[in-house]
């Protein structure tokens, strides 16, 4: 990302269009993506996310986005969580 990033930042720079295939591959949480998003949004490239099809320079875009996000976040988190709670677990059976 830190290159695609560097491509869109400089004047001229290489890229319209970031076509992922959806949010949860984009960013790891809700605050890196939206603040990814507005700054490649203020350099007029557009980021479409293939299965929620969303397409960052439209109007609606920026509220569904963070909905979605914010869900591709807690489900990302989920597994290590529920893993945490079984170590938590097995070692007071293991006392």
């Amino acid at each position: 990302m830190f290159r695609v990033k560097s491509n869109c930042i400089k004047d001229g720079g290489k890229i319209d269009v970031i076509l992922t295939k959806s949010i949860s591959r984009f960013s790891r949480n809700l605050v890196d993506t939206l603040q990814y998003v507005r700054m490649l949004k203020e350099k007029g490239i557009a980021v479409i996310f293939e299965k929620e099809n969303i397409n960052t320079l439209s109007m609606e875009s920026e509220m569904a986005l963070a909905l979605l996000s914010a869900l591709a976040q807690r489900t990302r988190a989920l597994p290590s969580t529920r893993r945490r709670q079984k170590l938590s677990v097995k070692s007071l059976i293991c006392i």
